[in-house]
C-alpha cells in the first residue's frame, strides 16, 4: 500500500543504516508465518479471510520470495514460502504468476540438490503447468520429480508425481503411458 517511491527511500534509509539484512531477514520469517497459517485454511470453508490477507500482503508475498533469491541464508524459507503458496495461487488463478515464482525457486542454489524440497517444487510447477495448457513442459517437471522421489526412495513425493504424471499423458494423447504411471 505504500507508494513505490516511500518504499524505495525506505529502502535507502535502511541499506544507510546497514540494517538491510537483518531487516529483510525478519520480514521474511513474518511473510513465511503467515503463509504457515492460511496453509490448512487456503483449500477449506474458512478460507475467505485468509485468502484476503494473502491478497492484501501478495507484494510482500513477492518481495520476501525476491529477497530469498538474493539472501543464500533464506534460501531454504524462500523454497518453503512458495510451497505453502501454491493452493493460493491456484485458487486466485494466479496461475501465471505462481508459476513464475515456483520456476525460479526451482532454479535457485537451494533448490537444486535432488531433495525431496525439490521434488515438492517440481510436482508444484508441474501441476501449475497442466493447468495452463502447457503439457510438455509439465511433463518435465514431474518426470523429473518422479526421478528424485525413486533416487531418495520417497513414496509420499512418488505418489504426488504419478497423479498429475497420468493427467499430463492422457492430455497429450499418451494413454498406453498414462495407464503405466498409475
Amino acid at each position: 500500500r505504500m507508494l513505490e517511491t516511500v518504499r524505495a527511500y525506505a529502502i535507502e534509509k535502511l541499506v544507510q543504516a546497514g540494517d538491510e539484512a537483518g531487516t529483510r531477514a525478519r520480514h521474511v520469517v513474518h511473510v513465511l508465518a503467515l503463509a504457515e497459517a492460511a496453509w490448512d485454511a487456503v483449500g477449506g470453508p474458512e478460507q475467505g479471510p485468509h485468502i484476503q490477507r494473502l491478497d492484501i500482503e501478495r507484494e510482500n508475498l513477492l518481495a520476501a520470495h525476491a529477497w530469498c533469491g538474493q539472501a543464500a541464508e533464506c534460501g531454504e524459507q524462500g523454497l518453503q514460502l512458495i510451497y505453502l503458496l501454491r493452493t493460493y495461487w491456484i485458487i486466485r488463478g494466479l496461475l501465471g504468476l505462481g508459476h513464475r515464482v515456483t520456476v525460479e525457486s526451482l532454479a535457485r542454489p537451494a533448490a537444486l540438490a535432488r531433495s525431496a524440497a525439490r521434488s515438492r517444487l517440481l510436482v508444484d510447477a508441474g501441476q501449475l503447468s497442466l493447468f495452463m495448457g502447457r503439457h510438455a513442459e509439465a511433463c518435465q517437471y514431474l518426470e523429473e520429480s518422479r526421478a528424485i522421489a525413486d533416487e531418495i526412495g520417497d513414496r509420499r513425493r512418488l505418489a504426488a508425481a504419478l497423479l498429475p504424471l497420468g493427467q499430463v499423458y492422457g492430455n497429450l494423447g499418451q494413454h498406453d503411458r498414462a495407464r503405466q504411471v498409475h
